[in-house]
């Protein structure tokens, strides 16, 4: 199988299908790692057949079972008919790896009761393996400009994946735009998200592509879901941008993106405030402690403890709200948050943010 790079030098995926639904950090792979660069985290992923339970697997947590001494967590329901999704999660304190039947990997594609969609438990588990190696993954837009990166936290459908386009349409580079990875210094890309469904309306694409991606995006909007059923024609930021995605860059700022009933605000934030924000934006999309396999292990290996690896995400935040400048951008209208973001950079070397624009 082929290893796919999800972040530059940070997290690699070996599978047999570069396309995982629900996986945050990269549903669309294209990009085949380099061999002699071995990423710090290493998982891997694939749809296969799975005979069944394997017996030494003998303890059972809702649909999940697992085994005192045993790294692995298998899971299996029978969903009608005769058929069967199983999954089997192994090696979780080495190379995780994540094993999908044809079944769960199909239909599989939403939250049903305890049943994660693969790719979710791929999310999860990746969150665990980078947190244990002193790696934080953020939900957040970032781009970049003379050696700085500002990172752009905003809750879902605020703008923070349009003022990432924008800026990168107005001479900055950019790094991700919905999710990164940072040990607090520095942030690397994860260039194959593709959040921008709802904006690729605005491509500036010709010929039969660009045809394609209006209609895709003209469908989507009148019938969201179809997001879900049907791959876009533009399936991740790299191959958006034709693979221009910075790699990696060092942290100046942070911004938050709020939406608000008011004209454009700027207001800088104490490090404190920016750490309550800082956790809420991340809460939205790591939710890896309350995973059902990953509680399932845990109540047979105690040093699995995902309490304290939430307490390490909680303590890496904190650091990266006090350590940097932090402001927080408020406006009715998305479309100006693009305007307060080139002037937070231009005022990262002063101790001073103004309060309007």
């Amino acid at each position: 199988m082929p290893t796919y790079c999800v972040a530059p030098e940070i997290l690699t995926v070996r599978t047999s299908v570069p396309y995982i639904p629900r996986f945050s950090l990269g549903e669309h792979l294209s990009v085949v790692a380099p061999p002699s660069k071995p990423a710090k985290v290493q998982l891997s992923f694939e749809v296969t057949h799975i005979s069944g339970r394997p017996k030494e697997l003998e303890i059972k947590h809702h649909y999940y079972y697992v085994g005192v001494g045993n790294d692995s967590i298998y899971c299996e329901r029978n969903i009608g008919f005769g058929a069967t999704v199983r999954l089997l999660i192994s090696q979780l304190y080495t190379e995780p790896t994540i094993r999908a039947n044809e079944l769960y990997y199909r239909l599989v594609r939403s939250q049903l009761g305890v049943l994660l969609p693969p790719g979710r438990h791929l999310l999860d588990v990746a969150t665990v393996a980078l947190l244990r190696a002193g790696l934080l993954p953020l939900h957040c837009a970032a781009v970049s400009r003379e050696g700085q990166c500002l990172l752009i936290f905003a809750p879902p459908d605020t703008g923070k994946t349009f003022t990432a386009l924008a800026l990168r349409n107005q001479g900055f580079s950019i790094l991700s735009e919905d999710m990164a990875i940072t040990d607090g210094k520095t942030v690397w890309s994860c260039p194959f998200t593709g959040t921008f469904y709802h904006l690729i309306s605005h491509s500036n694409q010709r010929g039969w592509r660009g045809l394609t991606t209006r209609a895709y995006a003209s469908a989507v909007e009148l019938f969201p879901p179809l997001a879900r059923l049907v791959r876009p024609p533009i399936q991740s930021l790299w191959s958006l941008t034709g693979g221009l995605v910075q790699g990696s860059s060092r942290i100046g700022g942070v911004v938050f993106l709020r939406r608000s009933g008011t004209s454009l605000c700027m207001e800088s934030l104490s490090g404190q405030r920016a750490f309550h924000f800082l956790q809420l934006c991340n809460r939205v999309e790591f939710t890896y402690d309350s995973n059902p396999a990953l509680l399932a292990f845990a109540s047979v290996d105690d040093s699995f403890d995902l309490t304290a690896l939430r307490r390490r995400e909680l303590e890496m935040l904190q650091k990266l709200g006090s350590q940097y400048p932090a402001v927080l951008v408020c406006s009715d209208d998305y479309r100006e948050f693009p305007t307060a973001v080139r002037q937070i950079f231009a005022s990262l070397n002063s101790s001073l943010v103004p309060s309007t624009v």
